[in-house]
This record gives C-alpha cells, sequence and structure tokens, in this order.
C-alpha cells in the first residue's frame, strides 16, 4: 500500500465517524412538544404531546378524530372519502405533519417556543 492509499483510508474512515455522529445525534428534547391542529387554514388547538387525549372535530360536515397518546399523534378516524389520513403513520418529531386534503384539517409538531409562521417577510 502507498502512501495515497493509507490517506485514502484514514479520510474514509473520519467521514463515517462525522456522519454517524450527526445521524444517530438524539434530537432536542421533545417534552415540550405541542400538536398544532388547523382547520380551513385557521388555528383550531394546540395540545401538549405529554397527555393522553382524544380530540373530535365536527362542523359543516367535517369529522376528523384525533388521538395523541405515548407521545404520539394519529388520526384515528375521518369523514373524508378517500381515508388517506388514517393511513399516514403516527407523528411524534418536530415539523412532523398529517394532512386531511378533502376536510382540510392539518397536525403539525411544533417544539412549545417555536413560532409558527405562515408567511414570508
Amino acid at each position: 500500500m502507498k502512501k495515497g492509499d493509507y490517506i485514502l483510508i484514514g479520510t474514509v474512515i473520519v467521514l463515517t465517524v462525522l456522519l454517524s455522529v450527526f445521524i444517530y445525534t438524539p434530537e432536542k428534547d421533545l417534552k415540550d412538544a405541542v400538536a398544532v391542529i388547523t382547520v380551513d387554514g385557521n388555528e383550531y388547538k394546540r395540545l401538549s404531546l405529554n397527555e393522553d387525549t382524544v380530540i373530535e372535530i365536527n362542523s359543516d360536515g367535517v369529522y376528523n378524530r384525533i388521538v395523541i397518546e405515548d407521545g404520539c399523534v394519529r388520526m384515528e378516524d375521518a369523514n373524508c372519502p378517500d381515508k388517506l389520513c388514517l393511513r399516514h403513520k403516527k407523528i411524534s418529531k418536530t415539523n412532523e405533519s398529517i394532512v386531511c386534503l378533502p376536510n382540510r384539517v392539518m397536525i403539525r409538531i411544533i417544539g412549545k417556543d417555536e413560532v409558527d409562521v405562515d408567511a414570508v417577510s
């Protein structure tokens, strides 16, 4: 093996270690994460992920049941025609979301101190 081979192997090892650190670094503490529920673009409710609860949205022919349990949020039931929102996985990390497009209902996880901005300044 030549000197260049050792340099190449060393570089690959260093890059692998650095990438591993970035990939496996735990996210910031989510104990204060909040689920923001919006209906037709307007904020409906903010709920802590620390408390297990069931929220039912029932207005103007729109029906969605949202369940928060064990720090995760999921859409349990909806009267939308395609039911895609019901097949979405549970969410628990910041910036994850579940959207029920036909009913115009969205659930998004944000940090407690984050400001939910909808417009570009």
